[in-house]
């Protein structure tokens, strides 16, 4: 589930956000 978005990218706090209320953002950008 996290290798769909760009959780490696990110740092493992970014990582953290990005799911929290940037899930949203990260599908878009795919």
């Amino acid at each position: 589930m996290s290798g769909r978005i760009d959780v490696p990218k990110k740092t493992p706090q970014e990582s953290s956000t990005i799911m929290d209320k940037g899930h949203l953002q990260s599908a878009s950008k795919e």
